[in-house]
């Protein structure tokens, strides 16, 4: 039976016009018919064709019938890949995550209306003011901390030594302002990276 043949390609369906044209060819050309025809006659030219039951009848057609005429209307069935079944485990593994997702999302959408939930301080608007004022205060010591930087090295060493030209004074004062300014930096921007990422706490033994 042609349900048999594995078709790994592509196949067409048979319609009213293919199904004449294949009885009319079929019938004129016997005994010399292949395999796959005789198989076809067989169901009543009722299955699938492929490619090369295409091309036999289109050997076979008179010349004033055109072959793309007939499959102008005809389903094209392509071939479904065969998939691998997933691993169980890893199956398993996307599933949890998938839930731990799905959770996720649900106490981001319902922190803002579950009021009997406790919510976390850094959740809430103070506690955002109060870190954007720590850290508007950290850059205001900042720019202080280079500013006096610069008048202790464009007025102080003036003071210290006697006059100087103005020239030397402000390299003097650069040199203070951006050897402060790079310390003050540096713990500016350490103390920023320990406030987005905490150091993990260590579980200290009782004695």
């Amino acid at each position: 039976m042609l349900n048999t043949i594995k078709n790994p390609y592509v196949s067409v369906a048979m319609t009213d016009d293919l199904r004449d044209n294949f009885i009319e060819a079929y019938n004129a050309n016997k005994p010399n018919i292949p395999e796959r025809i005789k198989i076809l006659a067989e169901n009543k030219f009722k299955s699938d064709i492929q490619l090369e039951d295409i091309l036999w009848l289109k050997k076979k057609l008179p010349k004033d019938v055109r072959i793309y005429k007939l499959l102008e209307n005809c389903d094209v069935k392509l071939p479904a890949p065969e998939l691998e079944p997933r691993n169980p485990e890893l199956e398993a593994r996307i599933q949890k995550l998938k839930v731990l997702e799905e959770e996720r999302r649900y106490q981001d959408m319902t922190r803002n209306v579950d009021t009997s939930r406790v919510r976390h301080p850094e959740d809430s608007i103070a506690y955002q003011m109060k870190e954007m004022n720590r850290q508007l205060i950290g850059v205001l010591q900042v720019v202080l901390s280079i500013s006096t930087g610069f008048a202790f090295g464009f007025i102080g060493i003036n003071w210290l030594i006697g006059p100087l030209e103005v020239s030397v004074r402000l390299v003097l004062g650069l040199v203070s302002a951006f050897v402060i300014g790079t310390a003050e930096l540096y713990f500016f921007v350490k103390k920023i990276a320990e406030t987005l990422d905490p150091p993990p706490a260590t579980n200290k033994k009782k004695i």
